[in-house]
């Protein structure tokens, strides 16, 4: 299970997703799958080239890192922290990013 998990929207489309921190558990065990089903396609594209040049040890690898490059591709995309059962502040410091709360 991961650390939290954030609640992010984004403004513009008034779409929601829910971006987990920490170690991906689902990423382990589905690998290029999980970045497949949450829309993520550069990633998914990424860990299945990597994935077949290493001989699966991609597949060992990228739950470590996934979950943060996810957030910051939402956050790219517009997204910002609408909800958070962890300080936002412990967070930024867990991944060493600045996260863009919700005003509403």
């Amino acid at each position: 299970m991961a650390f939290t998990t954030l609640i992010m929207k984004n403004k513009q489309t008034n779409d929601i997703k829910n971006a987990p921190v920490g170690f991906s558990w689902t990423g382990l065990f589905f690998g290029f799958f999980v970045p497949l089903f949450r829309k993520h396609y550069s990633a998914a594209a990424f860990w299945l080239v990597l994935a077949v040049i290493t001989g699966g040890l991609a597949w060992c690898v990228f739950p470590f890192i996934y979950n943060k490059k996810y957030i910051k591709y939402l956050v790219d995309k517009g997204y910002q922290v609408r909800h958070s059962e962890v300080p936002l502040d412990i967070i930024e410091s867990k991944l060493k990013i600045t996260l863009p709360e919700l005003e509403e």
